[in-house]
């Protein structure tokens, strides 16, 4: 009878558990940006043989914070790709810096690199408008 009750305690135990479990680290960029305390956002764009610096406007950072929170994000454990196709500065009023690097489906913050879902890099474009 212990045996029996045991057994049904570890199937339990195993089905809370894998319901519980999330599939990888998945989240949002805006988690990591504090909109509230953004003081200042450059972007540096490569592509072929140029490269392009660029301070974003306040009246663009709507909509580059809804692009951002449009990407889903899933924690790589490791990734063997290097470079990037555009280079987000986020200067925020409390001194700290948050640097975020896209290239191809995936974005680097900090020392983490996650996939990205969603992501064209045709979506940054209007930040290197002329008219801007």
């Amino acid at each position: 009878m212990k045996r029996v009750k045991y057994g049904i305690f570890i199937v339990i135990v195993i089905c809370f558990l894998t319901a519980c479990s999330k599939k990888g680290d998945v989240s949002s960029i805006m988690d990591y940006v504090m909109v509230d305390s953004v003081s200042q956002i450059s972007v540096t764009s490569q592509g072929g043989t140029f490269v392009e610096n660029r301070v974003i406007e306040e009246n663009l950072w709507e909509r580059l914070f809804s692009i951002w929170g449009s990407f889903s994000l899933e924690l790589k454990k490791s990734c063997d790709k290097n470079g990037w196709e555009y280079l987000f500065v986020i200067e925020q009023s409390n001194g700290k810096t948050i640097q975020l690097s896209f290239g191809e489906n995936l974005v680097r913050i900090g020392n983490s690199v996650y996939e990205l879902t969603g992501y064209d890099s045709d979506d940054f474009l209007f930040l290197f408008d002329k008219l801007n």
